[in-house]
């Protein structure tokens, strides 16, 4: 059992296990995330991993991390090869760096500092995760949060942590059963186990007991009635001119079964409007009869135009509508998908452009928006931007009483990449105690309460609508107010052991320099 100690010296005879541990714990966190739902998995996926980086050098770490993310992320993202097939592998690459470094961190710490790999590992692993959400490619659909969304009670933390105390506890309880495994004495099995029961019993208990039944929201204030429409546009004639009065025509139809229950909104998807918004002066005037035929606000997804230096620039929008068919607001998305919505560095680098040639060239939009409805303000995100809690918690700072989802994931199909895309929808209301209407023009569309709680849903692949009342709650969420606090902890801890770590390897070498000298 020594052999499987994580805190061995690297410098044991016994050789390292074999790399097939760290394709095996990426396919068993890959199983733990939505769409498969096995999500206990990701209490135990660490596992293999850890074993693996026993007695391995730094350098062999590196490699070790690097082969668990490539494979972690090519299994779980597969289906974004769809939209962009060189996107797709650089992509991977770029994300399974972070693991490389948290693998070669890891081993460091367990080499040149005392702290335990059950404090260790979890830190550097929350601020791996942390980092890869940051700047122009952040990315954040790989973070072992969103496989718990099917275990509301664990996910409860994020009102107080965010993300990243999730995780902390995903990664915290496989290390204390790795730990328990491997101990020699009995008594520090006992002691790791024992630990990983009380955590696991407490965060249990406490989550549920911060769920809130849905009646005493219901008491708070007046609901607000959503409407939802779901077309099942094929992402192949979405764009046909051919198909174009067909896709609007269905659109219609389907807003009009939703107002049969008379919603105060009404709510399209992303670019579910078959045309550029300022093309066609005739376009904007079938929306606004459309508006006033309905008598209700309309919300939808539309592309549109702006002109800069006699220059079309295109936008991906949404677009709020009174029942008199008056646009109130439009925001344009502000945070696009590298290499698929525009080609980052593009005319920096012609030949990047002429790779990606299948990329889009939108333009990103420069502010947020509140939306000014009458019963409560909201803020929306499109498609890729509900990813990242930040803008989610800023709409909320700034006003928004309620979060509006709108995306398009006809490209994905139904893979497992659009079931992962809508649980990021139920952190996002969990994080700020916010309701969360979601329109998807294939899927998944739902409404889900402040808890997590799934109100309403309708699956992939078929054309529905989505009637459900809202009740937005007043106070915002710990993590809301003080988002700042948990990610700066990490952040300071993580900073602070590996600073430690490197200066310490540099002095042991220096050290071991000095010796060999006098001995020469």
């Amino acid at each position: 059992m020594a052999s499987l100690n994580i805190q061995a010296p690297i410098n044991s005879s016994d050789k390292p296990p074999s790399l097939g541990y760290v394709v095996f714990s990426a396919f068993l966190l890959t199983f733990a995330f939505p769409f498969f739902n096995l999500f206990p998995l990701a209490w135990i996926g660490l596992l293999p991993l850890l074993y693996a980086l026993q007695n391995r050098t730094p350098t062999q770490a590196f490699g070790a991390g690097f082969l668990f993310g490539l494979h972690f992320c090519a299994l779980l993202l597969y289906s974004i090869i769809s939209i962009t097939f060189y996107g797709y592998f650089l992509l991977i690459t770029y994300l399974a760096l972070f693991y490389a470094l948290f693998a070669l961190f890891a081993v460091l710490a367990r080499q040149y500092t005392p702290i335990p790999g059950f404090l260790a590992i979890p830190i550097l692993w929350t601020f791996m995760e942390e980092a890869m959400s940051w700047g122009f490619f952040g990315f954040t659909l790989p973070h072992l949060v969103y496989s718990q969304t099917n275990f509301l009670p664990l996910i409860q933390l994020a009102s107080i942590t965010g993300p990243g105390g999730v995780t902390f506890i995903l990664v915290l309880i496989n290390v204390l059963v790795y730990e328990s495994l491997v101990s020699l004495k009995w008594k520090r099995q006992l002691t790791f186990l024992f630990t990983t029961v009380v955590i696991i019993l407490g965060v249990f208990f406490a989550g549920r007991a911060a769920i809130q039944p849905l009646d005493e929201d219901q008491d708070r204030q007046e609901g607000i009635k959503v409407g939802i429409v779901q077309g099942n546009i094929d992402q192949d004639i979405k764009w046909d001119a051919t198909y174009r009065e067909q896709v609007y025509k269905k659109y219609i139809s389907l807003s009009r079964m939703a107002n049969h229950l008379r919603p105060d909104l009404l709510i399209w998807p992303e670019t579910s409007v078959p045309f550029h918004l300022g093309d066609n002066p005739k376009d904007l005037e079938r929306i606004e009869e459309f508006c006033r035929t309905l008598d209700t606000y309309f919300f939808a997804g539309i592309p549109s135009r702006k002109f800069e230096e006699g220059k079309a620039l295109t936008q991906n929008s949404a677009i709020l509508f009174s029942p008199t068919g008056e646009q109130l607001a439009k925001y344009d998305k502000m945070h696009l998908v590298p290499f698929s919505e525009h080609i980052p560095f593009g005319e920096e680098i012609p030949l990047l452009a002429r790779i990606m040639e299948e990329a889009g060239h939108f333009v990103a939009g420069e502010e947020m928006v509140i939306f000014p409805f009458p019963k409560a303000e909201f803020g929306t995100l499109i498609c890729f931007e509900s990813i990242f809690p930040s803008m989610s918690r800023e709409l909320i700072t700034a006003g928004a009483d309620f979060l509006v989802i709108i995306t398009n994931d006809a490209w994905f199909g139904t893979t497992t990449t659009t079931s992962q895309h809508a649980a990021v929808a139920v952190l996002r209301a969990v994080e700020n105690r916010t309701w969360v209407a979601r329109a998807a023009n294939t899927g998944i569309s739902m409404v889900i309460d402040p808890y997590g709680r799934v109100v309403e849903k309708r699956g992939m692949k078929v054309s529905a609508t989505i009637n459900a009342t809202i009740y937005p709650l007043e106070e915002k969420s710990f993590y809301t107010r003080c988002y700042w606090l948990f990610p700066g902890a990490i952040i300071s801890l993580a900073v602070a052991l590996i600073i430690w770590t490197i200066v310490t390897a540099f002095r042991e070498r220096r050290l071991k320099s000095a010796i060999s000298a006098k001995k020469g």
